[in-house]
């Protein structure tokens, strides 16, 4: 598994919740215009990959944080945010699993799901919600 795998996951379970919240996605190094409407930001912020365990021969721990702003209308409260941000932190369950269904090897933990402080951005409300996450790989 690679990181391009680690993120493909994560992206995959992101763009589902995105579909049935009928969001638009500004997903990273694509053109966007953003919408009269609230939308998702994902941020894949990967960490130093680690031993698993003992040896050259073990596996990599590889973790990091999908951070994912929620982004609503200014002047309009923070209600329609935090309802947002909450249901994708229960979307990303702590202890959920994500798979491949084409690699039995590719598997990413969700560790945590949490909304962090509100931001004001020029034309946007904004919420960020942190996903910590782990995935073992063999070494490369």
């Amino acid at each position: 598994m690679s990181w391009s795998t680690v993120s493909g996951l994560l992206d995959g379970h992101l763009s589902a919740f995105a579909t049935a919240q009928s969001l638009a996605v500004a997903w990273e190094n694509r053109a966007f215009t953003p919408p009269d409407a609230a939308y998702l930001r994902p941020h894949f912020l990967p960490a130093t990959t680690r031993a698993a365990g003992l040896g050259s021969e073990a596996q990599d721990l590889q973790r990091g944080v999908y951070q994912v702003d929620v982004l609503g209308l200014p002047g309009k409260g923070r209600g329609a945010v935090f309802g947002l941000g909450d249901a994708l932190r229960a979307h990303f369950r702590r202890g959920m699993t994500l798979t491949s269904g084409t690699m039995t090897d590719a598997k990413v933990v969700i560790e945590t799901a949490a909304m962090g402080p509100e931001m004001e951005e020029a034309t946007r409300y904004k919420r960020p919600v942190s996903i910590t996450f782990r995935a073992y790989m063999d070494p490369a």
